[in-house]
């Protein structure tokens, strides 16, 4: 699975500091359930799945890229899951 995330999803404050590039260190955090990055020596949270979703790491990983305008989660299984078809 991939996520999007387009800088509209941000805060406005935040938002800035991404345009500028001075956000460092993205990765989620799932204690927060959010993408939490680094201002300076502050950490601050980009983006809150708090209202979408909770976050769970016990059966998957991620790979995280920002871009000029968004930030792309790839969600990785670590488990196999499994499908069975239903014979009738």
């Amino acid at each position: 699975m991939v996520l999007h995330i387009h800088i509209s999803e941000m805060k406005p404050e935040i938002r800035k500091r991404f345009l500028e590039n001075e956000i460092k260190g993205l990765s989620i955090d799932y204690a927060f359930n959010a993408v939490m990055g680094f201002i300076d020596d502050e950490e601050v949270k980009v983006v809150d799945f708090s209202n979408y979703f909770r976050v769970d790491n016990r059966s998957n990983t991620y790979n995280l890229y920002s871009t000029l305008t968004e930030i792309v989660i790839e969600i990785i299984p670590t488990k196999k899951i499994e499908t069975y078809t239903t014979i009738y």
